[in-house]
This record gives structure tokens, sequence and C-alpha cells, in this order.
């Protein structure tokens, strides 16, 4: 099978995520009012998980993402579970539901898991990943040590098809991320191993910290010329949990950013919220009071259709408040986009 990095980088066709996990896992009975968020389902209803990935992979999803995105080491010893053994049960039921729907349909497709890492700020349970505004005592040796245990275990995983360093909003964490990954994987002798870097954008379309996305671009440019060997690997930059309404903008601002940088050898990952916006202090969603450019009015597929305009979407999905039909719908758009 083709490696996951190769299939984004060389194949016009995006390659199509899954939807949300912790929203629609609460659609489905599950209590996420937890600072574990979805992985707390690894622990008490694991089963209704892997429904949902299978779920996912049903509706179209080349690859899924396990339910990591808010576990830590210390978020999980807090609770008295060992962090590895429920590291394990996610990438346990993330490939039961990728083997069962390879059976069902004799693999008629490859399939991936990519391994889920959110930000400090997730873990935090305070909304702090849409303001990457941490304590001034998180520095970039914290923030390295905070990501050592679960990125090390997803690294080391032979299911593991790919990172996906999702909705990180500071600058300083994420060269302290990066670093971690190219350490562990040096550390280990590790072959071919890829990520992908998608960012928690402010409405002008600059990190969240004030960081300006040019400034990150060149970093990340730079940093893939420096870094990236056959085994380091940086597939894609872009963005997640992000308005609808945006999400086109986002992608055009950042399509012309690589494109000024020459950096051919990165695409854009996307997949935004459902439209509607979440309040991470009260921790509520509530209709967009925005209609930018009439884009509410449009479905996630619409917008599908809007992004593929730049020719450099690799990575494409729903987040929170998107589920299984959304994904469908998209699935079926690329069918016949791509026939």
């Amino acid at each position: 099978m083709v490696s996951l990095y190769d299939r984004i980088l060389n194949e016009s066709r995006p390659l199509l995520l899954d939807g949300g996990t912790g929203t629609e896992l609460e659609k489905r009975g599950v209590d996420v009012n937890h600072k574990l968020w979805s992985g707390i389902a690894l622990i008490n209803q694991p089963d209704t998980l892997e429904k949902l990935h299978y779920d996912y992979y049903s509706s179209g999803s080349d690859a899924i993402l396990t339910a990591t995105y808010q576990l830590c080491d210390a978020n999980l010893k807090d609770i008295g579970v060992n962090p590895e053994s429920v590291y394990s049960k996610a990438v346990e039921v993330s490939k039961k539901a990728k083997d069962a729907i390879n059976k069902e349909d004799s693999g008629s497709k490859p399939r991936y898991i990519i391994g889920s890492v959110g930000p400090y700020g997730a873990s935090l349970a305070d909304g702090s990943e849409y303001t990457g505004k941490y304590l001034p005592d998180v520095d970039e040796r914290k923030l390295a040590e905070f990501h050592y245990g679960r990125l090390k275990y997803l690294l080391l995983s032979d299911d593991i098809d790919m990172i996906g360093f999702e909705t990180f909003p500071n600058f300083i964490e994420i060269k302290a991320v990066l670093n971690q990954f190219k350490s562990i994987i040096e550390e280990n002798k590790l072959i071919s191993k890829s990520c992908y870097l998608s960012l928690s954008l402010n409405d002008d379309f600059n990190l969240v910290d004030g960081t300006l996305l040019s400034d990150l671009i060149k970093f990340l440019v730079d940093w893939k010329k420096e870094n990236c060997t056959e085994n380091i690997k940086l597939a894609c930059i872009g963005a997640n949990c992000c308005k609808l309404s945006q999400s086109s903008r986002i992608i055009k601002k950042i399509a012309g950013l690589l494109s000024s940088e020459d950096a051919n050898d990165l695409k854009i990952v996307m997949y935004p919220n459902s439209g509607e916006v979440y309040d991470g202090l009260t921790k509520e969603w509530y209709p967009a009071s925005d209609m930018e450019d009439g884009l509410h009015a449009a479905s996630l597929v619409d917008n599908v259709d809007l992004w593929l305009n730049t020719n450099k979407v690799g990575i494409l999905g729903g987040c929170c408040r998107t589920g299984p039909s959304d994904i469908f719908e998209i699935n079926e758009f690329l069918n016949k986009k791509y026939q």
C-alpha cells in the first residue's frame, strides 16, 4: 500500500478525513463533559467509539483520527489510569474499525489511521486552544515534555500512518512539538514518519496567539528544508475547528503564502466546523451570528467545491458538529469530480 505521505503529495484527489468525534459521540449518548473530552469514551464506551470510526470509514473516509486529541500523560495519571493503556486502546479501536470495513468490502481502497495530537491548551479544558494564551511559565521545554509520552507512543505504533497535530494555537508550541517529533524519530531510528500541522486561527487568519500566518509559514518551509528527510516528513499545513464561512479564504491565503515561498512539497489541510460557533468557556454551541460572503447558507460540501479551486488541498474533512452524513456527501462529490 502506498504511504499516506506519498498519497497526499502525489495524487490530485485529496484525502478524505472523518468528521467530528466528540460532538458525534455526544449524539450517541456518550457523556464527554470531561477533561478527556472524546478520550473518555476509550475508558467508558469503547464500543461506541469503534462503531463511530467504522461509520466514518463506511461513509467514505480514507482516514480516521484516533480519539487522543485531549489525552496526555498527566491527565490520565490524574484519574488513576496508565497513559499507555489508553493510547493503546485508541489505536486498537481504530484498527478494529478499519479491519471490519476492510473485511466487509475486501479492502476495496486503501484506508489509514492518523494519530491525533492536540495542543497543550486542549489538556487544560478551558478553551486555551482557541487563544494560545498559556501561562507565563509554559516555555518551549515544558511544551516538548508535555507532548513526549503520547507522541512517542503514536510514532512507535505500526498501525499509525501519520501524526495529525490539530488546532495548534501557539508558535512556541509548534516549534516545540515539531522538534520533539524529529527527536523521537531520530532517537528511536524510526522509518518514514510523517505529520501534518493544523492551526487555530483568528478572524484575521493569523495564529490566535498573534503570530502572523506569513511568518509561521516561512518558519515551516525553512524547518522542512532543514529537518525533513526520508524519515521525517511534513505533509500539510492548514486549519481545523474554524468557521465554515472562513474556510475558503483561509485556504486561499495559505495557498498564496505557499506559492510565494515556492513550497510545492506542502499541501493544505482543512476541516472546519459545521457552521455553528463554540464558546470555550460555556462549552456550548451557538448558531453563527455572521453570514460572511453568504457562505453560511452553503453546505459543507459546497464549500469543499470552493476549496479545490486552489489545487493545493491534500487533506479535507469536517470537525465539530459534522458527522458521517457530511462525510458521505463529500465523498459522493469527490467521486463525481475525480471519476
